[in-house]
């Protein structure tokens, strides 16, 4: 996938403001074992709600980069979760703040009836710093903020095989210990 700006999509050559080795070996095994994750995540009952689906993906995620971060000595912090239903074909966008020096994963879900959901970061000026548009319904994200910042996340969902589709996009700070 593409990196933009030192932004990068699961890819192994992950840029970092500040050159902290045992960060840039974090985001490295984060990036490969979150691409695996999304192959093994549980999925859950058509009797379970929805919205079910969507919490247990990304708290699966959640864990996972929790684990590897501690691997790293490293911290994985769950900073902000935004939910809601979309069509198929419509996006929806929220705005997230990041501190100077950091780094970020943004991870998305959608329940069953999804197949499609892409995650684009924006910096203040609109331009597209990194994004995850393959065909997934488990985007992953990883991204530094050189500066404090407010960055617009968009979700966009695709192939959505009801009238709507509930999806999560959850932001997580990387930090070194």
């Amino acid at each position: 996938r593409d990196c933009v700006d030192g932004a990068c999509c699961l890819r192994l050559d992950v840029h970092l403001i500040w050159g902290d080795v045992k960060m840039a070996r974090l985001l490295k095994y984060i990036a490969t074992s979150t691409a695996a994750l999304a192959l093994i995540l549980p999925v859950s009952s058509a009797a379970e709600p929805y919205v079910e689906v969507v919490h247990d993906q990304l708290d699966a995620m959640l864990a996972q980069l929790e684990a590897s971060a501690e691997e790293a000595d490293a911290t994985a912090i769950s900073l902000e979760t935004f939910e809601d239903l979309l069509a198929s074909d419509t996006g929806h966008s929220y705005e997230v703040s990041t501190e100077a020096e950091s780094s970020y994963a943004v991870v998305g879900a959608c329940d069953t009836d999804c197949g499609d959901l892409d995650i684009i970061i924006a910096n203040a000026a609109g331009e597209t710093i990194a994004a995850d548009e393959t065909e997934s319904d488990v985007p992953v994200i990883l991204f530094d903020s050189e500066e404090a910042a407010t960055y617009t996340v968009t979700a966009n969902l695709y192939n959505c095989a009801a009238d709507t589709c509930y999806y999560g996009v959850r932001l997580i700070q990387l930090q070194a210990d």
